[in-house]
């Protein structure tokens, strides 16, 4: 296992333009491979919301503040939907 950036405190992602620094996505990676337990501070742009909700899943238990610039918001695959009949 490679362990990078063991301290990291506060990261932040970001662009004026999406030309210069194009969103993030983590759909379909590995959950163990955005882990932190020392991550306070993330600013970051991000693809989709339901990247938003992969990030917010536990992983990051020492976040006290995030910041996120969705680029598309749809329906949510991870939310499920109450159908009434």
């Amino acid at each position: 296992m490679m362990i990078l950036f063991q301290n990291l405190k506060h990261l932040t992602i970001v662009a004026s333009s999406i030309n210069k620094y194009p969103p993030l996505s983590f759909n379909g990676l590995s959950p163990t491979i955005y882990f932190s337990s020392t991550l306070t501070v993330l600013c970051i742009n991000l693809l989709h919301f339901d990247d938003c909700l992969l990030l917010l899943d536990g992983r990051l238990k020492q976040l006290i503040r995030f910041i996120v610039e969705i680029n598309d918001i749809f329906r949510s695959s991870f939310i499920p939907i109450n159908r009434v009949s």
